[in-house]
């Protein structure tokens, strides 16, 4: 039997229908693994470059903070006066001088009614290029209690700049003995 031509048309556009549909399909799945493929990972890539540029301008926002406080910084340092320098200048040593410390602790002891008896130096290592510690230890000769802290306010108000660490007393033996540090500008290497 011979299909009539009103059945081949219906077929035709039948199979017609089917092709349709089966390339929007196909058109669909293609750009869904397109998508999956390239356009997902660069989206996610966009994101991770965003997130990365939020931090940079957090971090260069945060420089900028710090380059402005470091501009007050040098201008308050500027505005130090000559005489507030050479304060500063003298209380920090430029070189330790066993006999200048003795002639300075002795001058100490003198003014509090006690002798000096011993000072014995030992260099710190240096933790900060600018300025060096030297620990001393210094013991007079001196009875009382009122002695030994009119030495201790005489030696941390006093120039050079001096930290004591620790002190004693032995009134048995009326003496007195501190250990401090010193403060030294280090020698540029020659």
């Amino acid at each position: 039997m011979i299909p009539s031509l009103e059945t081949r048309k219906l077929v035709s556009q039948f199979v017609v229908h089917q092709y349709r549909v089966v390339s929007v399909f196909l058109v669909v799945a293609i750009l869904g693994i397109g998508w999956a493929a390239v356009v997902r990972p660069l989206g996610l890539k966009i994101q991770g470059i965003r997130e990365e540029i939020r931090e940079t301008k957090g971090k260069i926002e945060e420089k900028e903070t710090i380059v402005r406080a470091m501009g007050r910084t040098l201008a308050e340092v500027q505005s130090v006066s000559p005489g507030e320098k050479e304060k500063v200048r003298r209380a920090i040593l430029s070189r330790v001088d066993y006999s200048s410390l003795w002639v300075y602790f002795s001058a100490i002891g003198e003014d509090a009614g006690a002798d000096l008896q011993s000072i014995s130096l030992a260099p710190v290592p240096v933790q900060d290029e600018s300025v060096a510690s030297i620990q001393a230890r210094v013991i007079f000769d001196g009875s009382g209690y009122s002695t030994m802290k009119r030495i201790l306010r005489n030696m941390e108000t006093g120039i050079p700049l001096v930290d004591v660490i620790s002190f004693s007393f032995d009134p048995k033996d009326e003496s007195i003995q501190f250990t401090i540090a010193l403060f030294q500008i280090p020698q540029a290497n020659k």
